[in-house]
């Protein structure tokens, strides 16, 4: 979707957010460019922008690489960006039933989270290639 970021831009000019979610497996089909691009213009669109970073022990890509990235550094500034860019890191569930990957590795669970409720669920409306 985000192959640049002004395609990216114009797509999300109508949004009031934007979650995204990557992680080895997904960037088997969506490339990090894609989600930098996407993160870079809903922030300049003054969006909320989520990324969840899927992970697993054997993850090789465990989502600190958004905040090393030069262009992402200043959207994590909660004084320039009332909504600030966010990483979060959950587990990914494979949909091939016949994977195995394990979870030993803790994931860092945000207590702040978990004092709001989900409404997401019933809220959002997921784009893919084949919707």
């Amino acid at each position: 979707m985000a192959k640049t970021y002004q395609y990216a831009y114009d797509v999300l000019s109508s949004l009031r957010d934007k979650y995204y979610s990557t992680g080895n497996d997904h960037q088997k089909w969506v490339d990090y460019e894609n989600i930098v691009n996407g993160c870079m213009a809903a922030m300049d669109l003054g969006l909320a922008c989520f990324v969840n970073v899927e992970i697993h022990d054997d993850s090789s890509f465990n989502g600190d690489q958004f905040q090393s990235d030069s262009r992402l550094i200043d959207y994590f500034d909660v004084i320039k960006h009332s909504k600030s860019l966010k990483i979060e890191r959950g587990i990914w569930i494979p949909f091939d039933t016949g994977a195995h990957l394990s979870y030993d590795k803790k994931v860092e669970a945000r207590e702040d989270l978990f004092k709001k409720r989900c409404t997401s669920l019933f809220t959002t409306l997921p784009v893919t290639p084949y919707s």
